[in-house]
């Protein structure tokens, strides 16, 4: 099967598919890491990365949080990884929050 035909199937049945999970598929199908990138960049499909470290960082910029609000979302959104973590993640919201503060200063 043509990988442009492979990929609109599969974009198809699953439209939200990240493209970390379409590679994957692509790969599973003996299609190159480099035909798979030269298709993907011909359809212009571009794969944003997405981590709990990104999503927490954008949430912390939208607007001043509290601490309350800080620990609230790593336990709603986190992993088991990130709560092991949640000391190094409130000293990025501290950071925020300073930065912030002098900012506004």
């Amino acid at each position: 099967m043509d990988i442009i035909k492979s990929i609109e199937a599969i974009r198809e049945t699953t439209p939200d598919i990240s493209v970390k999970k379409l590679r994957a598929h692509l790969t599973l199908e003996d299609f190159t890491n480099k035909q798979i990138s030269v298709a993907l960049k011909e359809l212009e499909i571009t794969g944003e990365r997405k981590s709990f470290k990104a999503d927490f960082n954008a949430w912390l910029i939208e607007d001043a949080r509290t601490e309350t609000e800080a620990k609230e979302f790593i336990e709603e959104f986190g992993s088991e990884n990130d709560h092991r973590q949640e000391s190094q993640r409130l000293a990025i919201w501290k950071l925020a929050q300073d930065i912030r503060e002098n900012l506004a200063a």
